[in-house]
């Protein structure tokens, strides 16, 4: 079917909406537009899907029990893009969104779209169908000459180069669907900016033109597109060997199911090894102890190598010794909580900003003592720095060791809060030299046990040395517990609920500092 320009006589794209040579509004209905579109299969997140990787792409479609359960670290991450979502519009006031009875109405979508752009106003999702693609617009923002701009938002710090192919594939679609599109734009979060009285979206926010990078990008999208529409009608996943690209540009969701075949100490275990581990995977080595470019290895890695190979712990006696006669009674247990948010919500605050909530100490008096718990953890109806900062140095007296599993973050915390509390400023400097980090032995392989793969994280130390872990607990890392903290404070939540999470998130950082003890006591019996 073809059809013309009635102005100048160009002959127009199927289902375009203004004539690409002339500029001018093609009349047709809403329903004649529609009607030229074929249903849509691919959305924006499966071609991306596809970019990484053929069958992650398939699997979207066809597998998805297959995909794990989205965890609370996930969604946390999810609703923080959904904020700057909602903030972005704000950059657009007198933007409308395209009304959507139904999500998986992708048709109707598409209608909603069409009948909205006759306002020739900022548009919030729009839609967009051509030939099985589908695209769902952050921004549609109406320019001269009949044209629109199109806006990306991203709750990350930079243009990444998945940035840069998402909105290649959006211009690609709007414009096969017959959109005149002049500009494509990215907005994403400033790494700079400050919180200072209210959230100015319009300083939170920048806007990057990303125009020239993603012109002439239209012939790639479209054999892409092609290509992953043959993959979409196969009847079975295809062929696709584990790779580098199950890391890039993100983690994989199916990569539990893809790398499950591998033995348990695998060579991607192999501590800071990724780029040899490849190399040997790739000429058929899978297993740690069938390593054989010994050489190649890094003392470390040999450690992890023989241990693995022997099934049995390394331990470094006078290492250990060594570190273990640096701690000094009273031992101060110490681990705190933070959250971090694209929208800062305190004053001074920067955007991801890690803002401590809680922590948990146990202290533990004489060398035969039982260790005595100390707990804060915030209310949610200020920011907590200064009650965290006054309840911390008090529960932390005057002497004995601070331990902690990572100090640098700890230490990075306390140097934050001296900056909006300059009066604590010379109590930080004068509790330096009682920081003892935990991690220290453990990352120098010191004490190596196979059962830790290769990690030196309190989470893997702690079963390995213990027998203990973290598996009985609701809340199990530090991403998942600010995200709750935050959920049931800031957000909607019951008061039953808020209490609830506030027990699991008490029980939780109390094992972070509890298993120092554990492990502390457990290095103590070896040496």
């Amino acid at each position: 079917m073809h059809q013309f320009c009635e102005e100048c006589g160009y002959e127009l794209t199927l289902g375009a909406l203004y004539c690409e040579n002339c500029g001018v509004q093609i009349e047709m209905s809403v329903e004649q537009a529609v009607a030229q579109k074929v249903s849509a299969n691919i959305s924006k997140t499966g071609f991306l899907n596809g970019l990484q990787c053929k069958k992650l792409f398939w699997f979207y479609y066809h597998g998805r029990p297959n995909f794990p359960k989205v965890d609370l670290a996930t969604q946390f991450r999810f609703d923080q893009g959904h904020q700057i979502g909602e903030l972005a519009k704000k950059l657009f006031p007198d933007g409308i969104e395209v009304p959507v009875q139904n999500p998986r109405d992708k048709e109707g979508a598409v209608q909603s779209t069409l009948e909205s752009m006759a306002h020739r106003k900022p548009l919030f999702e729009a839609s967009a169908l051509h030939q099985g693609a589908y695209a769902r617009i952050d921004v549609l923002n109406p320019v001269e000459g009949g044209q629109w701009d199109i806006y990306e938002v991203k709750s990350s710090t930079s243009v990444k180069e998945v940035h840069r192919l998402d909105v290649a594939y959006q211009k690609y679609v709007a414009e096969a669907f017959g959109i005149n599109i002049r500009n494509a734009y990215l907005i994403h979060v400033s790494n700079t900016y400050s919180l200072k009285g209210q959230l100015d979206p319009c300083k939170l926010l920048v806007v990057v033109d990303l125009t020239e990078s993603v012109n002439g990008t239209s012939d790639w999208v479209e054999q892409t597109l092609d290509t992953l529409k043959l993959i979409h009608s196969e009847k079975e996943a295809p062929e696709v060997s584990i790779g580098r690209h199950c890391d890039t540009p993100y983690k994989c969701d199916l990569k539990g199911h893809c790398w499950s075949y591998l033995p348990e100490h695998n060579v991607f275990t192999l501590y800071r090894g990724t780029t040899l581990a490849w190399e040997l995977f790739e000429r058929g080595v899978f297993g740690i102890e069938k390593i054989d470019c010994l050489d190649r290895l890094t003392d470390r890695q040999k450690i992890q190598y023989q241990s693995v190979c022997s099934g049995r712990p390394h331990v470094d006696q006078i290492q250990l010794g060594k570190f273990l006669s640096n701690l000094t009674y009273p031992i101060h247990h110490l681990d705190f909580e933070t959250f971090g948010l694209a929208t800062p919500l305190f004053e001074g605050v920067k955007p991801y900003q890690q803002i401590p909530f809680q922590y948990s100490l146990h202290k533990v008096s004489a060398p035969q003592a039982e260790p005595e718990p100390y707990a804060y953890l915030a209310e949610g109806d200020c920011d907590p720095r200064r009650e965290f900062m006054e309840k911390l140095v008090n529960d932390l007296g005057e002497q004995g060791s601070i331990v902690t599993f990572n100090a640098a973050f700890e230490k990075a915390r306390l140097r934050e809060c001296c900056e909006i509390m300059p009066e604590y400023a010379t109590w930080y400097e004068s509790v330096q030299e009682r920081f003892i980090d935990l991690l220290e032995p453990f990352r120098a392989f010191d004490y190596y046990h196979p059962a830790q793969k290769g990690s030196a994280s309190i989470k893997a130390v702690l079963p390995a040395l213990t027998g203990q872990s973290y598996d009985e607990l609701v809340i199990q890392d530090g991403i998942s517990a600010g995200a709750e903290f935050y959920r049931v404070h800031y957000g909607e939540a019951s008061e039953s609920e808020r209490a609830r999470v506030r027990e699991n998130l008490l029980r939780y950082c109390a094992l972070d500092t509890l298993a120092m003890h554990l492990i502390c006591k457990s290095l103590k019996s070896l040496i």
